[in-house]
C-alpha cells in the first residue's frame, strides 16, 4: 500500500501576507453560495492522472512540440491507474460513480483504474494552467476515445453531458487564471446527485484550486502526485461548499479544508 504524501511545508514565498499579495477581481465572496441546494456529506477520493507524456518532456518541448497535444499517459502513467484500486482497498468497490477531465490524460486514467465502472466527463474539471502549451490543449471527444480504443466501453461513458458548444474550438477557462467558479460547480453538481462515494480524475492544479485556499498563507501547501488517491469530504457548512481532507481508513492523510 502506497502512502498518500500529498502536503508538503510551504515554501518561504507562500507566506506572504494577504496584503502583499495582488488583490484579485474575482476573488471568492465570503456569504453563502446562492442557489445552493444542501445535500447529505459524500466522500470524494481526489486522482491526479497518472504520469503523461508531457511530464516526462524537455521543458522546451512541453512549451512547443504539438505532438504533445492534449497527450496521454506513459507507461509508468498507465501502472499509476492500474494501481488505483490497490491504493484505495476496500473503498475501490464503494465508489459509484467516476467524474473525469476531458483531456486524454485524465479520462485514460478514469478508463484504466475503474474499468466497468461508470463515468462522467465534466469539462469545467480541465486543467486550468496555460491554454498554449500543448498537452493542455483539448481535442475532440471523438479523437480521444479513439486513442483509448479498447479500453472505453461506451456504454458506461458520458461524454456529452457537460461538453459545451464547440469543443473544443470553444472553452471559457482563460490562461493562467485559476476558475474557482468552475470547480465550485463541479462539486455543487456531484452533491446534488444520489451517488454518496465519488472519484473525481483530473489535474494538478485543479486539486489545488479545490483544497487550497491561496488567501489563507497558513493552509497547508498541497503537491498532488500522479495516481494517488485524496480522500475527502464534501458537505455543506453555513451556505457554502466545504471540501476537506480527511483520513481514510485506507490512507495516511493530514487534514485541510476549502470552503468552495
Amino acid at each position: 500500500m502506497r502512502k498518500n504524501t500529498t502536503m508538503s511545508s510551504p515554501s518561504s514565498s507562500a507566506f506572504r501576507t494577504p496584503e502583499q499579495k495582488p488583490r484579485r477581481k474575482n476573488r471568492s465572496p465570503a456569504g453563502p453560495s446562492p442557489g445552493l441546494i444542501p445535500f447529505d456529506s459524500k466522500r470524494i477520493y481526489l486522482i491526479r492522472h497518472g504520469q503523461s507524456q508531457g511530464q516526462v518532456a524537455s521543458k522546451h518541448a512541453r512549451r512547443v512540440d504539438t505532438k504533445l497535444t492534449d497527450c496521454g499517459l506513459t507507461l509508468t502513467g498507465i501502472d499509476q491507474a492500474t494501481r488505483i484500486p490497490e491504493s484505495l482497498g476496500e473503498a475501490y468497490q464503494r465508489i459509484e460513480l467516476i467524474v473525469s477531465s476531458p483531456l486524454t490524460r485524465a479520462l485514460q486514467t478514469a478508463v484504466t483504474g475503474f474499468a466497468g465502472k461508470p463515468v462522467m466527463v465534466h469539462y469545467d474539471l480541465r486543467e486550468v494552467g496555460s491554454t498554449t502549451i500543448p498537452e493542455n490543449v483539448p481535442r475532440k471527444m471523438k479523437d480521444v476515445l479513439a486513442d483509448l480504443g479498447c479500453h472505453v466501453d461506451m456504454t458506461i461513458v458520458d461524454v456529452d453531458t457537460f461538453r459545451p458548444d464547440q469543443w473544443p474550438r470553444h472553452h471559457d477557462t482563460p490562461p493562467k487564471v485559476i476558475r474557482r467558479d468552475h470547480i465550485r460547480r463541479v462539486f455543487q453538481w456531484i452533491g446534488s446527485r444520489p451517488e454518496k462515494c465519488v472519484a473525481v480524475v483530473c489535474h494538478y492544479h485543479v486539486i489545488r484550486a479545490a483544497l487550497q485556499d491561496p488567501w489563507d498563507c497558513s493552509g497547508p501547501n498541497i503537491h498532488p502526485e500522479n495516481g494517488v488517491p485524496i480522500a475527502c469530504e464534501l458537505s455543506v457548512v453555513a451556505g457554502r461548499i466545504r471540501l476537506e481532507i480527511v483520513a481514510d481508513e485506507e490512507q495516511a492523510t493530514a487534514t485541510a479544508a476549502m470552503n468552495l
